[in-house]
């Protein structure tokens, strides 16, 4: 037996009856395939970015074949136009109508405000 057979305990189990030879030449032949279908894989995938990168390269060059020579532009753009600014409003400040107040009353009011005060409450 393998010291690799005697590690994994897979070819006694596979192979019962098996001799020494016939279970290394059977461990050989299932390394091989798996190497090779590792590196199967491996060219594979190399293929997809090789792909890949073909395809993009392929569109990089579409795009600038599809821009216009330089410094002109592919449309022509319109002025933008803003419209001017408006002058601020002018509004009058409002007028205090004193028309119709009596100035004596203002007068009582300003007396009971400092009656409280001098009292100290709200008169309770």
């Amino acid at each position: 037996m393998t010291a690799r057979a005697a590690r994994t305990g897979r070819s006694n189990a596979a192979m019962p009856g098996a001799s020494e030879a016939e279970r290394r030449t059977a461990a050989e032949h299932q390394l091989h395939k798996s190497v090779t279908a590792r590196a199967w894989a491996k060219a594979r995938e190399w293929e997809q970015y090789r792909a890949r990168k073909a395809a993009a390269a392929q569109a990089r060059a579409e795009a600038a074949a599809a821009q216009p020579a330089s410094g002109v532009p592919a449309m022509p753009v319109a002025p933008v136009v803003l419209p001017a600014p408006r002058p601020a409003a002018v509004v009058p400040a409002p007028e205090l109508e004193t028309a119709g107040v009596d100035n004596n009353q203002e007068l009582a009011i300003a007396d009971l405000t400092a009656s409280r005060s001098a009292t100290g409450g709200c008169g309770r």
